[in-house]
């Protein structure tokens, strides 16, 4: 099997692991192109969050209601063929009803056990919608899982599902009863993803795209499993990104 290496680094690169690349390329247009007959627009946005989700990272969606925030997530887990969770952040919110909580039921011998109830933070995409509104003790519940990829109820540990991507959006505007994120919450998150308003010409095509009738579906482009191969196989080579970055940007690399 023949190796490739990259330009200007030491990262030797198979067969497979080329073909792994151009097969993610290829998803990533598919995916971007799906996404954007639902969400007219929003290219960079759609960029940023196909980063997070093939990074194994967590995102934090900035924007004023109304852009469809919820929707683009919603999209990406079903194009994705991934399951999809909502929370709604309130202040009333308690850490159990994030994670699950052990309730007592009677089986069926008669005898009583305590089942544990699985909550919405158990799917592979969640998005956690105004989050900076519940309390910062319900904040915390989401700490352990975006890091350890697991939920850890009195002391029973319940790993998440695989993958497992956390994206939450705040108001930038409204920040009356509101708390904000500590800085060890937001070190959770990959990227800080700003969704702006739309020029006028691309509302009217948006407009026209939601009001002629029903939204378009997204079609699923590959077998789960496969995809998930595909993300594995990156990890590897990936994670030598940031080394080589810091090297270009210290003046290693050259501007053109």
């Amino acid at each position: 099997m023949s190796q490739t290496t990259l330009p200007g680094t030491d990262i030797d690169l198979t067969d497979d692991d080329v073909s792994a690349i151009d097969e993610l390329g290829n998803v990533y247009r598919r995916l971007c192109k799906e996404l954007g007959r639902v969400i007219v627009g929003q290219t960079d946005v759609i960029e940023q969050l196909a980063i997070c989700l093939f990074a194994r990272g967590h995102g934090l969606l900035m924007g004023v209601p109304g852009l469809a925030k919820t929707l683009l997530v919603s999209k990406l887990a079903e194009t994705m063929s991934l399951k999809f969770s909502r929370i709604q952040f309130t202040p009333d919110l308690m850490p159990m009803d994030i994670t699950g909580t052990d309730i007592l039921q009677d089986d069926m011998d008669g005898r009583r056990a305590f089942q544990f109830i699985y909550g919405p933070v158990f799917a592979n995409i969640v998005l956690a919608d105004e989050i900076n509104r519940a309390s910062p003790k319900t904040q915390a519940a989401l700490l352990e899982a975006m890091e350890e990829r697991q939920v850890t109820v009195d002391t029973t540990t319940h790993r998440l599902p695989s993958p497992f991507m956390v994206i939450a959006t705040q108001n930038p505007v409204e920040h009356e009863g509101t708390y904000p994120l500590p800085e060890s919450q937001l070190d959770r998150f990959l990227l800080r993803i700003r969704m702006g308003r739309l020029l006028r010409c691309r509302v009217r095509r948006g407009r026209l795209l939601f009001h002629r009738g029903t939204r378009p579906p997204g079609r699923s482009l590959r077998r789960r499993q496969r995809i998930l191969c595909k993300m594995e196989q990156k990890r590897r080579w990936m994670c030598d990104l940031p080394g080589l970055w810091r090297e270009f940007d210290s003046g290693g690399g050259q501007q053109h």
